[in-house]
């Protein structure tokens, strides 16, 4: 019988907002697009060079891009068509290069090639290989270990199979869509990945709220010594670290993911993705891809081809004036709003497309309204009183940045224990190794502490961009030390030549 975890400190819990997405919803199609953006970096890895040039006709399922010398994962032609030319597109990592494919409007797709009949009887390189082909080693934060060079970590780094079942982002997919009718798939897919990787043993951390569906995943696993655990959905504990340290009470040290101690963590669709790549043959093309949020006329899940703009998939259903966001409302990323140069393609990483309805007025004496549907950690409004059906989400900020007052809300919520506040006020004088020493790379970056602060401080942007800059230091001087070492190796190669013409004289 599953049994309820112990919790993490910190976290939040978001109770309904408008425009959440409710069970009960039933998954319909886009349309289909006629021209798709395939970037060749999706997910984790390495970007790939293309196996194809412009003209050459492909087919869905083909692998269009692939380097099995750099860390990295296939990249597949998610429609039939041809090759109408190459653009670079942002993704979260920077720019990368992407192949556009004018599709030809058929549905079907190619099927992998693969070793073995019976996905039950393969070894587990077999199923290794069909993943890695596949593109699902693509869908873990740190790729999932094949001995194909998928992740910096090889099979035997793994440990343990954590499967996050638990949604606390406030607009994700509820689990009575992707996973209840999926029960059979689901399972196939656990014992898939755990075969793949050497026979690991599996948890799956199901989310509190869908304990009906318990008894079902226990008797799916039958015989499979896989443990199902009910997880509360308190964000962020999806997320690779938190997991990790809820299901295995395995600490992450700062930097790190799961599977640096030994814990692979993947989700629901990768599951999915799994069974359908050794069981069916079919390569990671598609997405299931939650719409939720107050931009949205109508919330939706939707079952889209990866490549498809972004705003093709939400065509007809923004409200007016919203702002679109890929994945979470806390750390996702803003879909730019504009012509063919600001493409923003759906990926095989993308699981939502939230929509914040862009409210930009300033009401009368705004500091005076009692808050009937706002979230707050504090009881300054009515609704730390009176708890609202739904709060309310946007883009208003209800004013300008102001000084931090040390209310200490931000190292309340923070999963990790750290200070953000006091992080935030290291980088701003520049006390870069007095932050690094304060953990701040041991920040996963949530954004619950952007959420939670009284003073409109970007906590989150700061502190990543605090990172970045001590990354980028870090890198200038070993470029610096690698090129002294060259022009000592130059000089002492020069000096053997010279010493080798004088013997020779």
């Amino acid at each position: 019988m599953a049994a309820r975890t112990r919790t993490f400190p910190g976290g939040y819990v978001f109770k309904l907002f408008k425009g959440a997405i409710e069970p009960g919803l039933t998954v319909g199609d886009v349309a289909f697009p006629s021209r798709v953006i395939v970037p060749l970096s999706q997910g984790f890895g390495a970007e790939v060079p293309s196996l194809v040039k412009e003209s050459d006709p492909v087919v869905a399922g083909q692998i269009i891009g692939r380097d099995d010398e750099t860390v990295s994962t296939p990249v597949h032609a998610p429609v039939s068509g041809r090759v109408a030319g190459f653009s670079k597109v942002a993704r979260p990592g920077g720019e990368v290069t992407a192949v556009e494919i004018a599709a030809d409007g058929s549905r079907e797709w190619q099927r992998l090639e693969r070793t073995y009949g019976d996905p039950a009887a393969a070894d587990p390189k077999q199923l290794a290989e069909t993943l890695y082909l596949g593109g699902v080693t693509a869908l873990a934060s740190k790729g999932i270990p094949t001995h194909l060079n998928s992740s910096p970590v090889g099979p035997d780094g793994v440990e343990t199979l954590l499967v996050s079942a638990v949604h606390s982002e406030p607009y994700a997919m509820p689990n009575d869509v992707v996973l209840g009718p999926n029960v059979a798939a689901f399972a196939s897919g656990v014992r898939l990945l755990g075969r793949a990787l050497g026979g690991v043993r599996a948890i799956v951390g199901l989310d509190e709220r869908d304990a009906a569906l318990a008894p079902e995943l226990e008797s799916a696993f039958s015989g499979d010594g896989v443990e199902v655990v009910l997880v509360p959905a308190k964000f962020p504990v999806e997320y690779d670290e938190v997991l990790t340290e809820v299901l295995l009470r395995r600490a992450v040290p700062d930097g790190k993911t799961g599977l640096d101690v030994g814990a692979l963590v993947v989700d629901v669709q990768a599951c999915l993705a799994a069974h359908a790549a050794c069981v069916e043959g079919q390569p990671v093309i598609e997405r299931l891809i939650a719409l939720g949020g107050t931009g949205y006329s109508e919330t939706a899940i939707v079952r889209a081809r990866v490549g498809t703009p972004a705003r093709q998939v939400v065509e007809g259903r923004l409200v007016e004036a919203s702002v679109l966001i890929e994945n979470g409302a806390l750390a996702g990323r803003l879909v730019p709003d504009g012509g063919a140069d600001e493409a923003w393609p759906v990926t095989r990483a993308t699981w939502g497309l939230t929509a914040l309805y862009e409210d930009t007025s300033r009401p009368l004496m705004g500091w005076m309204a009692p808050g009937f549907d706002f979230d707050s950690t504090s009881r300054v409004y009515a609704s730390g009183y009176i708890p609202p059906k739904a709060r309310r989400a946007d883009t208003n900020l209800s004013g300008e940045l102001r000084p931090c007052i040390q209310c200490g809300y931000c190292a309340e919520v923070c999963p990790r224990d750290l200070l953000p506040f006091h992080l935030d006020r290291l980088l701003s004088v520049d006390a870069i190794d007095e932050a690094e020493e304060m953990r701040l790379f041991g920040c996963i970056e949530c954004g619950l502490c952007s959420y939670v602060c009284v003073s409109k401080i970007p906590l989150m942007t700061h502190i990543i961009a605090g990172k970045r800059h001590i990354i980028e230091e870090h890198e200038a001087e070993r470029a610096e030390l690698l090129k002294k070492q060259a022009e000592e190796e130059a000089r002492r190669a020069t000096e053997a030549k010279r010493e080798g013409q004088g013997d020779a004289a």
